[in-house]
């Protein structure tokens, strides 16, 4: 049966609300996750302008082999491309960037503040 417009509405709400709330983290990290594993993939299985590929996919023939291959080592993989960005479409590094967050602030790491001009300390 078909929701009625109140009822969607109303839904809508429920979830905006659970993701304020923080109640829908474990499922925003879920996605984040997805979204990166995707974004790995095609990346590492697009042509390279060489001719070649981006990187080894590990011998993986599709998406689910090689989201089981990263396995442990996600963060890693997304770490090493996350800040080079070299090949990477907008949405592919965003994706990546996400995950190295969430790792740092469960790390409870936070990257050094970049300084916008250098400061001479004076004693």
């Amino acid at each position: 049966m078909a929701l009625t417009n109140a009822e969607r509405q109303a839904r809508y709400r429920a979830r905006l609300k659970a993701r304020a709330s923080g109640e829908a983290t474990g499922e925003l990290v879920h996605k984040a996750v997805d979204e990166a594993v995707e974004a790995l993939w095609s990346f590492f299985s697009r042509p390279a302008p060489d001719g070649g590929k981006w990187g080894d996919t590990e011998g993986c023939a599709d998406l689910a082999q090689y989201r089981a291959a990263l396995t442990g080592s996600l963060v890693e993989t997304c770490r090493a491309l996350a800040w080079t960005g070299n090949g990477l479409t907008g949405p592919e590094k965003t994706a990546i960037q996400r995950i190295v967050e969430i790792a740092d602030a469960l790390d409870m790491t936070r990257p050094a503040p970049k300084l916008l001009k250098p400061v001479a300390l004076e004693w």
